[in-house]
């Protein structure tokens, strides 16, 4: 029996707590748009909802360009996590 060998990338996933809590960030994310949307409808306005949907949509593109440029390669990631030893270290 040989070996099996793969070509799928290893993602290893570093968790820093030093960022908002997930549910601040996904009540932020519900409670603009519905501001936004919301006002629209109670004023009867429709610039303001599209307003409010073309901001929904802006934000959840910013969040995935985000979430892409937050992947690092090993290397950098092995560099991340000497300089995270050296700080607690201190």
């Amino acid at each position: 029996m040989t070996a099996k060998t793969t070509t799928d990338p290893t993602f290893i996933h570093i968790i820093d707590h030093r960022t908002p809590a997930l549910w601040k960030a996904r009540l932020y994310f519900t409670l603009i748009p519905l501001i936004l949307i919301g006002t629209g409808a109670v004023l009867e306005s429709s610039a303001m909802q599209w307003t409010g949907f073309i901001f929904t949509c802006f934000l959840a593109l910013g969040v995935l360009v985000k979430r892409k440029s937050d992947q690092i390669t090993i290397d950098q990631a092995r560099t991340r996590l000497d300089e995270l030893e050296r700080a607690a270290s201190r």
